[in-house]
């Protein structure tokens, strides 16, 4: 037996208190004459004892009950030693769960603290003697096999993660440190967790080792709802147009016994962005969304905050929005088209190349957006093929026709391409105004701006006429189409009546020329949705960033903050990415950094399945475990105190309550003596 607040039995001082009352309290005889005290002289010397062993019997009284109370502040405890130590020096290794859900707070401390606390109480269990390794969910390679004191020092240091290990990980694990070790004694293993579901998957009995006496402490958790944003998207519409005039969101919950209204904000940094009230669902997720104010900014540093006070740890979800990589165009041409260099070359969202007929680059083809045939005079068998796959791969290609060969177009192999049927003829050169397209035009939604009153129509010529093939986009005044949308399997083929480059005409120097190539390219990009935040399940973070064509293989670094890991860089041949072990990222913003260059940043979150306050009880633990003998589980309440647990006992067993009974039942004892005392006195008078 020890006390965990030793300092408290400086009080067994005050124990002199009642002596020294008790010596000055002493009744003193008075002598008084009689003529004839013989017959008193027995009766007196028998009241004298009686009433001075009474006056002893109350000092003890007061003194025991004095001496239980200074007991029960000093808090008097017994280790319970559950662990066999045997001969020889014991190898014991213990794993404490330190993932999000142990940071749950029940009444004055945490699961974690719990844990932190019991497992400095292991070394007392074997004698202080032994071999002790340290295994948590974040730690590296750096942990060693250790002394008793030095088990105790790593311990204290334990900090939350945001990673987490399945039962499996934790065996596998130890099981290797304990190979590494040799010892004379017994091998035990300690596992502390809240044991979350999901933490025990398909563990048998041969994945256990018999040969190590395993301890399941199993730390309980009161009732805590939950309520967390698992996932964040932008939507594509339909038609492909630019989504970008909101953020939708699942929200989650867990633990609650009926609907609960939440309050979701949106911040940059410190400034609102907008907010929304939502009602959390009992068991059910809920799908909501908030506007966000349109930024032309590259990247935007965005958190969701949800006022969830009973669980706040997991209130807040990082997400970035990064603008869209550049659409990529590959133009092949007899020669170069200083018209079509220049438009693109003026776009922010755009990465043209260029390249001949005769030797195309079949590697930037298949990776474009959108493919521009302009004014071919014929097409090889290969490229044909090629341009084919492309359409079946849902890409876009246009087709822009030479003015002085239009015979020769129609005639030749450029109008007959796999797949595609197109009815087209010269047509009688007409000059003329094409027409703005209408509001409410899905192709040309988000890509230009609305007209004025009185808008500038773009002139072109047409030599090809197009009618009755595909979907007119854009038409001239008289009504004959200018540009056509063909569809091909599941790309599309786009074609012009005339050369829209054209410098002797306006169309070229129109926005609307630059708006008809970037949807072209825009809507042959499949993308279910722009990619706001990592997964941890992932252990690649593919990077975006136009600059990245030239970026080395190499190290990279992310930072947050002070706060830095390494990183290898890879490339898959069409996309740059880190490399990273994301137990090591915590939950916020990362950036990229090679060679001290800001290459580009992602946000990261604390894993959903962590933020579920559902856990396995004892009865659960006892179904999936192995029932033998070197398998145990001890169950720590949410109420067990951490001073107790340091000391290696349970609640169930702390003496000071005891203490304090016994006293208040000696106080009690002590009235009744004392009134007991007073009455004699009064008989005797």
């Amino acid at each position: 037996m020890h006390f965990l607040n030793p300092g408290y039995l400086w009080g067994l001082l005050a124990l002199f208190v009642p002596l020294i009352v008790h010596l000055f309290n002493l009744q003193r005889s008075e002598r008084v004459i009689f003529a004839n005290t013989r017959m008193l002289e027995n009766l007196v010397r028998q009241t004298s004892k009686a009433r001075n062993l009474r006056h002893l019997l109350l000092l003890f009284l007061r003194m025991l009950a004095l001496s239980l109370l200074v007991l029960a502040f000093a808090q008097p405890v017994i280790s319970d030693s559950t662990a066999e130590t045997g001969s020889g020096l014991s190898s014991v290794v213990c794993y404490i769960d330190n993932s999000a859900s142990m940071a749950i707070r029940d009444e004055e401390s945490s699961a974690l603290d719990r844990a932190i606390a019991y497992c400095t109480s292991i070394p007392g269990q074997f004698g202080e003697k032994g071999w002790f390794f340290l295994n948590e969910n974040s730690a590296g390679g750096g942990r060693t096999w250790t002394s008793a004191s030095g088990f105790r020092d790593q311990t204290m240091g334990i900090q939350n993660s945001p990673s987490a290990k399945k039962l499996k990980t934790i065996l596998q694990q130890s099981y290797r440190q304990f190979s590494r070790k040799t010892a004379d004694g017994k091998k035990h293993l300690y596992i502390l967790s809240d044991f979350q579901n999901g933490f025990i998957s398909d563990e048998t009995e041969a994945d256990f080792d018999s040969t190590v006496t395993h301890h399941f402490v199993r730390f309980g958790h009161g009732e805590v709802p939950n309520i967390w944003i698992d996932s964040a998207w932008i939507k594509e519409s339909k038609d492909g147009a630019d989504p970008r005039t909101g953020i939708s969101f699942r929200i989650q919950s867990s633990g609650l016994k009926q609907n609960r209204p939440c309050r979701i904000q949106l911040f940059e940094g410190s400034s609102l962005q907008g907010g929304i009230a939502a009602e959390a669902v009992s068991g059910m997720p809920v799908i909501t969304s908030l506007s966000l104010n349109p930024s032309d900014d590259k990247r935007r540093f965005l958190r969701l905050e949800v006022d969830d006070a009973s669980f706040p740890s997991d209130n807040s979800f990082f997400l970035m929005l990064r603008g869209r990589e550049k659409l990529r165009v590959l133009c092949l041409s007899r020669k170069e088209n200083p018209v079509l260099r220049k438009l693109f070359s003026s776009s922010p969202m755009i990465a043209a190349e260029y390249s001949d007929f005769q030797n195309p680059d079949y590697a930037v083809l298949e990776e474009s957006d959108l493919l521009i045939i302009d004014k071919p005079a014929s097409l090889s068998a290969a490229l044909s093929e090629k341009i084919s796959q492309q359409l079946m791969a849902g890409k876009s290609v246009c087709l822009i026709p030479d003015q002085t060969e239009i015979d020769g177009l129609v005639s030749g192999n450029i109008l007959s391409l796999p797949g595609l049927e197109l009815m087209a003829q010269p047509s009688k050169t007409e000059k003329g105004s094409i027409v703005l397209p209408e509001a409410g035009n899905s192709f040309f939604q988000a890509a230009i701006r609305e007209p004025g009153r009185n808008p500038v129509l773009p002139e072109s010529e047409c030599r090809l006429d197009i009618s009755g093939n595909g979907i007119p986009l854009l038409s001239f005044e008289s009504g004959k189409p200018f540009l056509s949308r063909i569809q091909s399997g599941p790309g599309s083929f786009y074609i012009f009546a005339g050369d829209p480059s054209d410098s002797r005409f306006t169309f070229h120097r129109h926005p609307l020329m630059l708006a008809s190539f970037f949807r072209m390219a825009r809507l042959s990009r499949k993308e279910n949705g722009l990619k706001l935040y990592e997964s941890r399940s992932q252990d690649r973070i593919y990077l975006r960033n136009d600059s990245l064509k030239t970026l080395p293989e190499g190290s990279l670094e992310l930072r947050k903050g002070q706060k830095k890991v390494l990183a290898g860089a890879g490339n898959t041949g069409r996309e740059h990415f880190a490399s990273a072990d994301f137990s090591l990222l915590e939950e916020g913003f990362w950036e990229v950094f090679q060679g001290g260059r800001l290459i580009d940043a992602f946000a990261v979150n604390r894993p959903s399945g962590e933020s579920r306050t559902e856990f396995l009880s004892s009865e659960e633990l006892k179904e999936r475990l192995p029932q033998k003998s070197w398998i145990r589980l001890e169950e720590i309440s949410a109420g067990a105190g951490t001073e107790h647990l340091k000391a290696g006992i349970k609640p169930e067993t702390e003496l000071w309550k005891i203490c304090l009974i016994l006293a208040a039942l000696l106080l009690a004892a002590e009235s009744l003596l004392l009134r007991k005392m007073r009455g004699s006195n009064t008989i005797a008078r």
